[in-house]
């Protein structure tokens, strides 16, 4: 699996979410890089004294026995 993990970051941060589908097995090391592309450009935002982004609310959905769908989604507009 090859995920960009910041393209995903940048669609949540876009649309205020993103959804994505992957395999069971990827699902938690997806989950934890885009938590942690976000908290990298949240301390970015810290030091520069800009907001920091909202609370990221992520939503897991078992399709089947293999594929969850996930929805990663920011608590407030991502335009703020």
């Amino acid at each position: 699996m090859n995920t960009d993990y910041k393209a995903v970051w940048q669609a949540i941060k876009q649309n205020g979410e993103a959804t994505i589908t992957v395999s069971k097995y990827h699902a938690r090391t997806v989950t934890q890089a885009v938590v942690k592309t976000k908290c990298k450009e949240s301390v970015i935002r810290k030091n520069a004294g800009l907001v920091y982004w909202a609370k990221l609310e992520i939503d897991r959905v078992k399709i089947n026995s293999d594929m969850i769908k996930i929805t990663f989604r920011l608590k407030y507009d991502a335009k703020l």
